[in-house]
């Protein structure tokens, strides 16, 4: 009996195989070629890191993210396919000193 390939329905965490995906053959081909060089790190690494699924916590260090975006032409923080919630200064800060008074008023 053959081995079945695997297949992996499970959506990836970085939009790093569909851009390269989006490339015509010989483009693929130099970018695979010249990702690794650009990004310092080796071939395997870059084939970890296009793998990583979204449930993973896994994560590309952020140097490496910014020259991923650079080189692909994609907006900052646009290689995630999911967008994080957008945490706000004022609002954390809001919270932590309410926070704060209230155990500050329970102690007296």
């Amino acid at each position: 009996m053959k081995n079945q390939p695997r297949i992996c329905v499970k959506q990836k965490k970085y939009k790093l195989e569909e851009s390269l995906n989006n490339l015509t053959h010989h483009e693929y081909r130099f970018a695979r070629h010249v990702l690794p060089k650009i990004i310092g790190k080796c071939n395997n690494t870059l084939n970890n890191y296009i793998n990583i699924l979204s449930d993973s916590n896994e994560e590309i260090p952020y140097s490496v993210g910014l020259k991923l975006e650079q080189f692909f032409g994609i907006e900052h923080g646009g290689m995630s396919t999911t967008k994080g919630d957008e945490v706000h200064f004022k609002v954390l800060y809001n919270e932590w000193r309410e926070k704060r008074i209230e155990e500050t008023v329970e102690l007296k």
